[in-house]
């Protein structure tokens, strides 16, 4: 049996609270840290066949407004972000960094 796992990262945008009031009806909605998650099992899939077409038609939606939502300059919700960026920055190098060093 197939199974499909939804991920939408948090945000504050009008389509990802359209997109959350259509999650409300799915089974097993789980709250993550930075996200919402939910598996779908085939009948699932079929059974909320209209909610994932409006789903995936917000996605672009969604995408465009929470990948460049920039806090004002100089608040301490940008400062917030800024430190964010570059945690997630410097996670990635050391990542990197240590797959690199793996190899030999």
């Amino acid at each position: 049996m197939s199974e499909l796992t939804l991920k939408i990262d948090k945000g504050n945008s009008s389509a990802f609270s359209e997109i959350m009031e259509l999650l409300q009806s799915f089974p097993g909605l789980k709250e993550c840290r930075k996200h919402y998650s939910v598996k779908l099992k085939e009948d699932d899939i079929f059974r909320f066949r209209n909610e994932l077409e409006r789903i995936v038609s917000l996605l672009p939606e969604l995408a465009e407004k929470e990948w460049f939502n920039i806090p004002a300059y100089g608040t301490d919700e940008w400062a917030n972000w800024m430190i964010e960026l570059h945690l997630r920055k410097k996670k990635n190098t050391l990542r990197h960094s240590r797959k690199r060093a793996s190899d030999f």
